[in-house]
């Protein structure tokens, strides 16, 4: 759907879902940059770059603090998983409360929640915070004894850079929206939202083409203009070919200080590719893990950033020193 038809259902315009993500991500900005140096310190990239700004003789350290306080905060805290368990508070309640772990533990198990706690716990470690997104998959299948189910609770571990939190509420929850940025194949795309395909292909170039190969297309986005350049090697690859998909949860105030959830997902070219009105229950699906608890903004500041500089001056000294020995050897 395009955004003509979509203000007509919802009562707001993709562009105010726009104007909206963009004043949350240039809030950040600043944060995201410190975020990607931690990043890049902590997979080694940083010496990388830093290498070409220093004497070719220069000794590069090894020695990644980062990393090092990152991996003893996630072994430490959360190595082993975590389950909620019921107990019961009458002895009638005790078959019930057992039969209720039992489907919490199948559910966290088939949905291999351990593993994705420990990804998330990884980026709570290095950033501060890490994002579990909660949702309904209506294609899941449980298998029980007697019979089998389809539908199911749906989790998907984010990443922190891809998610976007009101930058004026510490508390999340309080916020005005909540943005999580995806990325999908045309293909899956075209498969996905069937009733958006008609207006994909026109974005794409695809319309009147039998092959579906896109063409050379000029997209109009709330930033401007882009250019975008598609051949049929591209379309045939999952890993090529991708579109830029948001998921928006959208805070709708209502009468008497209650609010509804609105789930938006689009793409470039203001294309609406699912519109749920009022999602249950009514609170904003993703779920944020953190080391330290936020203050002035969500997101919060965490041990890594604040020992950052500590970790560059001793890794420099180290290199300096250990330079100026093999030098004192050697002569570069």
């Amino acid at each position: 759907m395009k955004n003509k038809e979509f203000l007509e259902l919802a009562g707001y315009s993709l562009t105010d879902i726009e104007d909206l993500r963009r004043q949350f991500s240039n809030a950040r900005k600043r944060l995201e940059g410190r975020w990607k140096v931690l990043d890049s310190y902590d997979s080694g990239e940083f010496w990388d770059t830093m290498r070409k700004e220093l004497p070719k003789h220069q000794i590069i350290p090894d020695t990644n603090l980062i990393n090092f306080i990152k991996e003893n905060i996630v072994n430490s805290v959360y190595a082993a998983p975590y389950i909620a368990d019921v107990l019961p508070l009458d002895p009638d309640d005790i078959d019930e409360a057992r039969n209720i772990n039992k489907f919490v533990e199948y559910v966290f198990n088939i949905n291999e929640l351990g593993i994705k706690q420990l990804k998330i716990s990884g980026r709570t470690a290095l950033l501060n915070v890490g994002f579990l997104q909660v949702g309904w998959d209506k294609h899941a299948k449980y298998s029980h004894v007697a019979e089998q189910t389809t539908g199911g609770m749906s989790f998907v571990d984010r990443d922190p850079l891809a998610v976007l939190l009101d930058p004026n509420f510490p508390e999340f929850t309080e916020g005005r929206a909540v943005f999580i940025n995806t990325e999908d194949s045309i293909e899956n795309l075209l498969a996905s939202y069937p009733e958006a395909q008609q207006d994909l292909k026109e974005l794409l170039g695809l319309e009147g083409n039998e092959k579906n190969v896109p063409i050379n297309t000029i997209v109009s986005s709330g930033a401007g203009t882009t250019e975008i350049s598609y051949t049929s090697n591209m379309i045939r690859r999952d890993s090529m070919g991708m579109l830029p998909v948001w998921i928006a949860f959208k805070k709708v105030p209502l009468k008497q200080g209650s609010f509804r959830i609105d789930q938006i997902i689009y793409t470039e070219g203001e294309i609406v590719l699912e519109y749920k009105k009022g999602i249950k229950p009514n609170y904003f699906p993703i779920i944020p893990l953190y080391l330290s608890l936020p203050e002035k903004d969500p997101y919060g500041i965490g041990v890594c950033q604040r020992i950052i500089k500590n970790a560059l001056s001793l890794n420099i000294l180290n290199s300096i020193a250990i330079t100026h020995t093999y030098a004192a050897q050697r002569t570069p």
